[in-house]
Order: structure tokens, then C-alpha cells, then sequence
């Protein structure tokens, strides 16, 4: 549904997503929106129709443990079940030999073109 802009070296997905939606303006209000565990704390910064987002355990001292209830682990496993279908598409793109290696061009318009053309591909061939 939406390929943001290349973003170089390390970056954690939770920030690209703050920088490319700014929490100032209703992004997601009229969406249903399935997150995994790296997104803690977007429910604080985005309002949203309904939000899946898995649970964490806390961290734990040395002399104690983090467990998560049964409830909480029927949750994250409902959501890894809707999850699954955006890895195996990412996955999927990825079978495409030129983002499997390493893209050493050095424009990045280029390489945004490459994997919105790899994403195409992808989503015509898994609708056929």
C-alpha cells in the first residue's frame, strides 16, 4: 500500500515512520492498523480506529522474570498471524535478484524506482 523514500544506514522503523507522518496531523484515524513490537508507544503519538499491536515483555532485573500472560500471548499470536502476509510479501520482493544483493548505485531516485518495480512485480504476481 505505501513504500516510503531510502532511507541510508540503520534507522529503526518506528522513527522513519514519525518522520514520514508527522503526529501533528490524523494519519491513521480511519484505519485498522496491525503493528509488531517495535512500534510501542505509537498508541501515545497517533490516534487510530483500531490498533494490534503486540506485547512485550518487560525487562527483567537478574533476580527476577518477565513472563507474559496467556491472554497476551493469544493476542500476539493473532496479530502475527495478519502480520505474516506483510514478511512474506517483503520476502517476496526480495526475490527479485537486484534487492537480494547489495545495490551499490549511488542515486536514490534510481534505487526507489528499482523497489517500487520490484513491488509491482511482486503484488502482479501474487494477484494472478
Amino acid at each position: 500500500m505505501y513504500i516510503s523514500k531510502l532511507y541510508v544506514g540503520t534507522k529503526h522503523d518506528f522513527s522513519m515512520l514519525k518522520t514520514e507522518f508527522p503526529s501533528s496531523l490524523p494519519w491513521f484515524n480511519n484505519y485498522i492498523l496491525w503493528l509488531d513490537s517495535g512500534f510501542q508507544g505509537f498508541d501515545d503519538l497517533y490516534q487510530t480506529n483500531i490498533l494490534h499491536l503486540s506485547f512485550r515483555k518487560k525487562r527483567a532485573k537478574k533476580s527476577q522474570k518477565s513472563v507474559l500472560t496467556e491472554e497476551q500471548k493469544l493476542h500476539n499470536q493473532s496479530v502475527g498471524k495478519e502480520r505474516i502476509f506483510v514478511e512474506h510479501s517483503i520476502g517476496g520482493m526480495k526475490r527479485y535478484r537486484i534487492l537480494y544483493n547489495r545495490i551499490r548505485l549511488k542515486n536514490d531516485t534510481t534505487i526507489d524506482r528499482i523497489i517500487n518495480v520490484c513491488a509491482g512485480l511482486w503484488n502482479f504476481y501474487i494477484s494472478t
